[in-house]
């Protein structure tokens, strides 16, 4: 890839990639990193892509799974002492931080069809074309990346 069409890529997709790794981390500062490490796998990227779209869905996959790696990384987790001195909030961020536990634990078609359709408002006809799918596929693992997260988050099994 030659340096000015890699700019334009760049200039691009940054903040989609950059909000992929912050919705995961909530760290701009580790948000950055993914950023980082997303367009260097560009950059080294030998082969072509496709379409534009297969070339963002790559680099949204990319992200989430450098996220992943962040968020396994040792250093990474912090121990909190819980007491009945916390109110709602913090308790609030426990959740959101086990609903992303979770959304991870997904299968990467699920998190990923999830992370479009939800979080970049994609619609499912888009989807499947980035992901190279069937439509009929994508609602297929939305409908069951929602129920494996109800399911893992404490909530029944019935449908959205």
């Amino acid at each position: 890839m030659n340096e000015k069409i890699f700019i334009e890529h760049y200039q691009t997709y940054y903040d989609r990639v950059y909000r992929a790794g912050y919705a995961w981390l909530r760290n701009p500062h580790e948000a950055e990193e993914v950023a980082q490490e997303t367009f260097l796998k560009l950059w080294k990227r030998e082969e072509k892509f496709q379409t534009m779209q297969h070339m963002e869905a790559w680099l949204i996959t990319v992200a989430c799974n450098q996220a992943k790696n962040i968020l396994r990384r040792f250093d990474h987790r912090e121990v909190e002492n819980f007491s009945e001195e916390f109110d709602g909030a913090v308790q609030s961020d426990v959740y959101k931080m086990y609903f992303w536990e979770s959304m991870m634990a997904l299968r990467e078609e699920e998190r990923t069809a999830l992370y479009f359709y939800y979080f970049e408002g994609y619609k499912i006809k888009e989807i499947a074309k980035m992901m190279d799918m069937n439509e009929n596929t994508i609602k297929t693992h939305l409908q069951r990346g929602r129920k494996t997260l109800r399911l893992e988050l404490g909530g029944q099994d019935e449908t959205f």
